[in-house]
């Protein structure tokens, strides 16, 4: 009965807001969930999902083919354009890991995020320039 858990966790929510102050420090609530079929089922508050720490099992199955997949829009060229290459390698693969990462997610919905937002390829694309810019703009 989904509509009973989602009246029961607007309860907890309130409970956990009323026993947060003045708590013991090691004070913990452990909630375990299966993830929602839809994202009609998407009814964890917001105010739960804030002041939580997430962990999940599930093996990111698509990390290494979305890595791939953020590298390839970058030739070469690109990768040697800049004067501190070592630099701007280095952050442009963090960068393309966080594509990586966001990609991933993506299967998840909004569940665990404050907004949904793609981060897509284009979005890849212009950070890797302003990235170079601020490398080239800056000696330090």
């Amino acid at each position: 009965n989904i509509h009973l858990v989602a009246k029961w966790l607007s309860i907890l929510e309130k409970k956990m807001e009323q026993h947060s102050e003045g708590s013991h420090e090691n004070f913990r609530v452990f909630i375990s969930a299966e993830p929602a079929p839809s994202p009609d089922g998407h009814i964890i508050p917001q105010g739960i999902l804030e002041n939580s720490i997430k962990i999940t099992n599930e093996p990111p199955t698509g990390m290494h083919a979305n890595l791939h997949k953020a590298l390839d829009n970058f030739s070469q060229d690109t990768l040697e354009m800049c004067a501190r290459e070592n630099e701007f390698k280095s952050i442009l693969f963090a960068l393309c890991y966080f594509h990586a990462v966001v990609a991933e997610r993506r299967k998840f919905g909004p569940q665990g995020w404050n907004r949904s937002y793609p981060f897509n390829t284009g979005d890849l694309t212009i950070s890797v320039n302003v990235l170079y810019n601020y490398l080239e703009a800056n000696a330090k």
